[in-house]
């Protein structure tokens, strides 16, 4: 590391009385983003910061590039990057002194000459300074934390501020003047990178798939920060841009092509004119699938589908359009029994529209049989529909994200202006009454106040520190005491500290303890420090699987609601947010129950539960509710089915209408629930008599047959009472996107949700689980072409970007779930630097772990050379199975093995027939590839021999069991060496989730040399395998004989600790006896991955 002296700069500061002073620095050439410059690391703590854990700070984080492919990690010290301006700035190369050698005896590369490089700043050029300003503690080394962030002198009356603030600094490098003016030239640096795709980011299908089709190229590698507001909204708009355009062009190309089609009645007994649900049997052509495979493995996956219906083959614009969905398994329906349906049919689920829609009178040809609709097509091809399908590609959802990012341009107006207390165009005329009495003064002052506000929120998601904003002359002071900006004056120099929120500070006491209990005994210190002090009112949770991640998440925004007042809730997919719905009504209500404990009912000091809105589109609302009117008893299954998004009956506005009306199909109203709530009833129970006629018909005073013919209250009325409950809500649970589930939250979706002036926000969940949206990943055109430049950085969930900024992070370090000793390894692997800590409830002699305890028992009886688990814990086991072999789908790359499959079922029905105790609904088997799990379902459901294990939950895909568990997991790898390689295994976030679904057992049926050569067909150690470390690429190949290079690293240390622990089963496969299946696939190309 070299030298950075440091040397009076008379025109900003204050002279230090010594006229040099010296620090650690280390310089950079000629990076990426072009400038010359240095950096300065500082500690941040010994043992992984844990005595910044400890006292409630956080934990910081960086992105290593060199883990794995590169991870976000704990740091051991923080970056501060100085970089010089390209213009404005001189530069001189002098040999150092000797008094100038003689102050630094130690210094290396002394033998070969040291040269102090003097750097210049003319009047307007200015530094650029990166990781300044993000919240820091070292409480290790409180003058460290002086310096940091109370600007403390360094040495004599030298600060960091001051000497970040000179207009000329001094370097000292290890290297003769003449190497030092040729290395440190300007002149050699390679073009400012720019990303080429300009700088107007507004939505335009046209724009954007021209510059597409004009920057075809290689792609750009993942980014954790910006230089710029333009190279940020650039990275995550294209991101976006580019997973869907190329799909749009492939869906208009897609709708051009008409198909043959006939009609099927579901029940023959049913008039055709009489039915609205059809089955459509299209014969797809051959060559079909294979030039859009790409595309089609992911529209396929899209409801609902415009269904284009002709009634001549000649007939040029379609007839009707109806909406339909594609039946993924066609054979399994009964209606279909007849119709021979083969590989190359594709099956539609489709539903007449509603009687008053133009299109619903169209009248369909369907036939009862095969060979009848083949007599009928060989009469003529009239005979037959023609049809087309019509995809949505996602360009709504994807303006949606566009338009969201859009809001951090510099000149971009604030999201929520009125949160602010200034007026929103956007609002009716009757809202913008408030702000008559205000002076025009007072709205430029607090509309400077909140522009300033906006500034920092760039800042935080520019990821790059508050350097700039910190030091802006003539900068307003917040107009939010909650979150002042405090400054910190240094002579001549002052810049302002981050604003800071206390969660807690909300002026009840018993309330903020009974959330801060929520937390761990031996975790309650540290949550209530983190909740009390919280830079910029943000703050982000983080624990892996099994850790209380939502509890703690719950807990969080209990204390949001009591100190802000209204929350908005938000996950990337429906079930993530009814999971985290139902864990806030029943945390938040434990809260309330804690506070009253002791209180009499009628008490004045009641406390009452806060009130927890799961919203739903308000169309499946209307609906669910009017069908629970008629029939209490229907539950989740009262909305329409279909393909709108899936309607959950706990906590929407229809249960708490319901509640308040007094129906039995939902929990009465509590004493201590909302009195908005109890305000509402007594509305009903005396004034509206649409109200009472409703409350009537829910509580069975009239029946619903009296309702109908008295004639319904109108939907548009029950719409309105629906949504006078939203106001009511503490807290308001949504998704951000209208269509797709994803696995994680990227970055749009969060600026959806949280806007753009900075709102507190507290985020929560496991870094280390699936990636964000992105689904074109390393797709490329005809010429070579990644069809989505940006799809590293789209990968990145916005939660780990934020944690990679090194905003501190509160993290969730004891196992609540999984048996002791099931964790260890994953942890080990996937979590390094993180503590681990089992709970007591984790004890294997827990009645909760007799599956565990049997299975592990089935295990050393029946294969007795497995090594025995340590006392007191249980561990995972691989089952290796040399010989097996695996078939990849051309069109998608999925991977399928019916030998591993047939493994993994012998071995469970064997273990269920020798241990009784385990019952087959304590079992799940999971796969990450879904032409295993179709494969695995044939089996359990065509062979009696499988017959034992009926009761078993259905096999599901990795993706689709995220975030749920079972008591043992089976997991199907569906992978082998050689060239296929190990596929998307290797991937460390879906690895993470295959190995912590389990809660008493974990048995995963693979091969053990996937990843490098472990074990010899013996089970004995081959040395080149272990002889490895650091990142470990292989190459392997891809479904089209291409060749790939994967990174195995953290697979291979997984396989590893499964080998360490002697936890290997070796089943080899008899490769000439193992009968070869034809796969019936079904609906069109194969599943993906």
């Amino acid at each position: 590391m070299s030298e950075s002296v440091m040397e009076k700069a008379p025109e900003v500061m204050k002279a230090p009385k010594t006229a040099t002073e010296a620090m650690d620095a280390a310089v950079l050439v000629g990076n990426e983003l072009g400038p010359i410059g240095l950096s300065l690391y500082v500690p941040v703590g010994n043992n992984n910061q844990s005595s910044n854990e400890r006292r409630g700070f956080g934990v910081r984080h960086f992105f290593d590039p060199s883990l794995g492919g590169g991870s976000v990690v704990p740091a051991d010290r923080i970056r501060l990057t100085v970089r010089f301006p390209r213009d404005g700035c001189s530069w001189a190369y002098e040999e150092a002194s000797i008094p100038l050698l003689d102050r630094f005896p130690d210094a290396k590369g002394r033998e070969k000459g040291l040269t102090v490089i003097r750097v210049s700043l003319a009047n307007e050029a200015r530094i650029k300074v990166t990781g300044f300003g993000i919240p820091f503690a070292n409480t290790d080394d409180p003058e460290v934390e002086g310096w940091m962030n109370d600007n403390k002198p360094i040495a004599g009356d030298a600060t960091l501020l001051g000497f970040l603030r000179q207009r000329m600094f001094h370097i000292l490098v290890p290297i003769a003047p003449a190497v030092a003016s040729k290395r440190f030239s300007v002149e050699r640096l390679p073009p400012p990178f720019m990303y080429p795709y300009g700088t107007d980011q507004r939505w335009d299908v046209g724009k954007f798939k021209d510059l597409i089709k004009s920057k075809k190229g290689h792609q750009f590698r993942e980014v954790y920060s910006h230089d710029d507001d333009n190279h940020h909204m650039t990275a995550v708009n294209q991101n976006n841009v580019q997973d869907v355009m190329w799909l749009d062009d492939a869906a208009i190309e897609i709708a051009t092509i008409k198909f043959p089609a006939y009609f099927v009645r579901p029940d023959p007994e049913t008039p055709t004119a009489d039915t609205d649900v059809f089955f459509v049997v299209t014969a797809i052509r051959t060559w079909f699938a294979k030039e859009h495979d790409k595309a089609w493995a992911r529209l396929s996956k899209k409801e609902p589908v415009l269904l284009h219906l002709y009634g001549r083959p000649e007939n040029s614009e379609p007839d009707a359009i109806w909406k339909c969905k594609i039946v993924d398994r066609p054979t399994k329906e009964p209606a279909l029994a007849l119709h021979s349906i083969q590989k190359s049919d594709l099956v539609l689920e489709v539903h007449r529209p509603k009687r008053a829609d133009k299109y619903a009178g169209f009248v369909v040809r369907d036939f009862a049989c095969r060979e009848e609709a083949n007599d009928a097509l060989e009469q003529g091809i009239e005979q037959w529909h023609r049809v087309s399908l019509c995809f949505d590609a996602g360009l709504r959802d994807c303006k949606r994200r566009v338009e969201a990012v859009s809001l951090f341009h510099p000149l971009a107006e604030p999201s929520n202006p009125f949160r602010w207390g200034l007026p929103d165009p956007s609002m009716p005329a009757k809202a913008q009454e408030a702000f008559k009495g205000k002076d025009k003064v007072t709205l430029t002052r607090e509309r400077a106040q909140l522009m300033d506000r906006m500034e920092l929120h760039r800042a935080l998601v520019r990821g790059n520190g508050f350097y700039d904003w910190m030091i802006a002359k003539h900068a307003t002071r917040s107009n939010v005491d909650a979150t002042s900006s405090p400054s910190v004056v240094d002579a001549d120099i002052t810049y302002r500290q981050l604003p800071c929120a206390n969660f807690l500070d909300f002026g009840d006491a018993v309330r903020a303890e009974a959330i801060v209990n929520e937390a761990l005994p031996h975790d309650r210190d540290r949550f209530r420090a983190y909740l009390s002090k919280r830079p910029l009112g943000f703050g982000i949770i983080a624990g892996g699987p099994g850790t209380g991640k939502t509890t703690a998440g719950a807990a969080a925004t209990a204390a949001m609601v009591e100190r802000y007042g209204r929350v908005l809730c938000s996950a990337p997919s429906d079930a993530a947010v009814d999971n985290f719905a139902a864990r806030l009504d029943t945390r938040t209500r434990a809260m309330t129950e804690a506070c009253n404990r002791g209180n009499e009912q009628s008490g004045s000091k009641r406390y009452r539960h806060r009130l927890v809105i799961r919203a739903y589109h308000l169309s499946a609302e209307v609906d669910a509710f009017n069908a629970l009117l008629k029939d209490p008893k229907l539950g989740d299954e009262a909305a329409p089915k279909g393909w709108e998004p899936r309607w959950m009956l706990h906590l929407s506005l229809a249960f708490w209408f319901l509640a308040v009306l007094g129906s039995p199909a939902v929990r009465k109203l509590h004493p201590d629930d909302s009195q908005d709530l109890w305000d509402l009833r007594q509305q009903v129970d005396s004034t509206e008599p649409d109200l009472e006629r409703l409350r009537d018909v829910a509580t069975g005073v009239t029946t619903w047959e009296q309702y109908e013919q008295e004639g319904p209250v109108l939907d548009k009325t029950i719409e309105f009472y629906l949504l006078r409950l939203l106001p009511y809500a503490d807290m308001l649970c949504i998704t951000p996107a209208e269509s797709e589930d994803a696995a994680a939250m990227d970055r749009a979706d969060l600026y959806c949700v949280w806007g753009n002036t900075c709102m507190p926000c507290v985020m929560f969940g496991d870094p280390q689980q699936l990636s964000s949206t992105a689904l074109t990943t390393f797709e490329r055109d005809s010429d070579g072409n990644f069809l989505n430049r940006f799809a590293q950085t789209g990968s990145i969930p916005a939660l780990v970007f934020l944690q990679a900024t090194g905003f501190p992070v509160y993290r969730l370090t004891t196992q609540l779930r999984m048996a002791n000793g099931l964790f260890d390894a994953t942890s080990r692997v996937i979590y390094p630097g993180v503590p681990l800590v089992y709970a007591s409830s984790c004890d294997i002699a827990n009645d909760a772990f007799s599956a565990g305890r049997a299975l592990e028992s089935y295990i050393q009886e029946k294969y007795p050379t497995v090594g025995v688990c340590p006392e007191n814990k249980l561990l995972p086991v691989f089952i290796h199975t040399p010989g097996s072999r695996v078939f990849t789908y051309a069109t998608t790359g999925a991977k399928m093995s019916l030998d591993q499959v047939k493994i993994a079922l012998d071995f469970l029905l064997d273990l269920v027939k020798s241990k009784p105790d385990i019952k087959p609904s304590q079992i799940t088997i999971l796969s990450p590839y879904s032409a295993n799990v179709h494969i695995l379902e044939k089996k359990l459901r065509g062979s009696h021999k499988y017959e034992a294990l009926q009761g078993m939950s259905p096999p599901s895909t990795v993706h689709s069991f995220q975030g749920q568990e079972n008591d043992i997991v089976v997991v199907v790898m569906g992978t082998v060496a050689r060239s296929l390689g190990p596929g998307c295994t290797t991937q460390k976030r879906l690895l993470n989730v295959m190995m912590t679904r389990h809660r008493s057992g974990l048995v995963v049926v693979g091969n053990i040399n996937v990843a490098g050569d472990l074990l010899d067909g013996d089970g004995n150690r081959v040395r080149a395998g272990w002889t490895s470390s650091g990142n470990k690429r292989i190459v392997t190949q891809g479904a089209h004989g291409e060749l790939r290079y994967a990174n195995v690293s953290t697979l291979l240390k997984v396989h590893k600790a499964f080998c360490q622990t002697g936890r290997v089963i070796i089943i080899p496969v008899a490769t000439e006896e193992t009968d070869v299946e034809v796969v019936e696939v079904e609906a069109g190309p194969a599943p993906a991955e």
